[in-house]
């Protein structure tokens, strides 16, 4: 059961939260091959000098990220993915979009692999 400060938990709310967490895990096994750490920050795709768009990191491997964003984002796209760090300034990397698909109603979730840090 879901716990509460209050003490008080709706089981329609109990359910609702199971059943978002059950999609997520299900998200979450179909589409890796590389297990993803759940972090969520504030990131960048820089698609070129004049366009970027606003996103954040749904998750981080070693070998990419999904990234949630108001706008889709082509597969095969290349662009530099700024990750706002809580520590230091804003890491880049360049990557390239390996899938792309709806996310609810007005937003996109995309995957990307990286390819190299940049400096």
């Amino acid at each position: 059961m879901l716990r509460s400060s209050s003490g008080f938990v709706s089981k329609q709310v109990e359910i609702l939260i199971k059943q978002i967490n059950s999609e997520d895990s299900r998200f979450e096994r179909d589409l890796r091959s590389v297990h993803r750490e759940k972090v969520i920050i504030p990131a960048e795709v820089i698609l070129s000098e004049v366009e970027s768009l606003s996103a954040f990191t749904r998750n981080l491997s070693i070998q990419g990220a999904c990234i949630l964003s108001e706008k889709e984002i082509d597969r095969g796209v290349k662009a530099t993915l700024k990750l706002y760090r809580l520590s230091q300034e804003a890491s880049s990397v360049f990557a390239e979009c390996r899938w792309s698909k709806p996310f609810g109603r007005r937003y996109w979730v995309s995957g990307w692999q990286f390819l190299q840090v940049k400096k």
